[in-house]
């Protein structure tokens, strides 16, 4: 574990990770210390934890899209980036798909609060954040055979 976060080989995704639960915890605070209802607590923290969710994602991918031997990877990885921060929402809405009729589907763009507005429920919400979380392991999983086919 020490090795994982303080040595020199530490995987950018697992700063990142450091980084993000920085960020987040004032916003989780303030949060579990408002006076509104435990209904918006829920939906708060649930929006938080998907933007954690989508960060650690995208900086997987970028991890994983960096160590291409093509030329030009991180023209590559901004852009392909760049797309899946931008075509979700994009397609949602060209196929008339809207957060007040199929919020679900909204959780898994990079606008997740639009669907936790619109009455998900906190069951699809955690099944949603669910999926997202094996998505990140099998990436993480990818970037370690990577990481060790390099190494060999």
């Amino acid at each position: 574990m020490h090795d994982l976060v303080w040595g020199e080989k530490s995987p950018a995704v697992v700063a990142i990770a450091i980084n993000l639960a920085i960020a987040t915890s004032p916003m989780i605070l303030w949060t579990l210390l408002q006076s509104v209802n435990n209904i918006h607590k829920i939906r708060i923290l649930f929006g938080v934890a998907f933007f954690a969710s989508w960060i650690l994602i995208y900086a997987s991918i970028v991890q994983l899209m960096l160590m291409m031997k093509t030329p030009k990877r991180s023209l590559w990885a901004a852009g392909t980036i760049g797309s899946i921060i931008c075509l979700p929402p994009i397609i949602l809405e060209v196929l008339g798909i809207f957060p007040e009729e199929n919020p679900t589907l909204w959780l898994f763009s990079t606008l997740p609060w639009l669907g936790l507005e619109h009455g998900v429920t906190t069951t699809t919400a955690f099944m949603a954040l669910l999926g997202e979380g094996i998505v990140l392991v099998l990436l993480n999983l990818q970037l370690t055979r990577q990481v060790r086919g390099i190494k060999n």
